[in-house]
């Protein structure tokens, strides 16, 4: 779909899915129509960099993410990532030095 269709068709503009959005974003940010009813043109196009703007917003928000959590050797509980590898056994950023002996 093209923005030209969508322009011929405002209905359109509500109906299109946020993926078709996104593919139109360079032409509904810089379209700017001149054809026989720019008024209706420019409402449309309003609809469509609003709901551009909605989902570019969404994409910016921090997606939360669960780590997972292991207990190790030396009796903390850490994220996954964070566990070292000692002489001892597995630790704790906190505890490694003590255990690495």
């Amino acid at each position: 779909m093209t923005i030209n269709e969508i322009l011929a068709n405002p209905e359109l503009a509500t109906s299109i899915t946020d993926a078709e959005i996104k593919n139109l974003a360079y032409g509904i940010t810089y379209y700017s129509p001149w054809g026989d009813d720019p008024d209706t043109a420019w409402d449309t196009l309003r609809v469509l960099r609003n709901r551009l703007a909605q989902i570019e917003s969404q994409e910016r928000q921090p997606q939360s993410r669960t780590a997972k959590m292991v207990r190790c050797d030396c009796g903390h509980t850490v994220e996954a990532d964070l566990v070292m590898s000692a002489s001892l056994g597995t630790s704790c950023p906190d505890c490694y030095d003590r255990m690495s002996d």
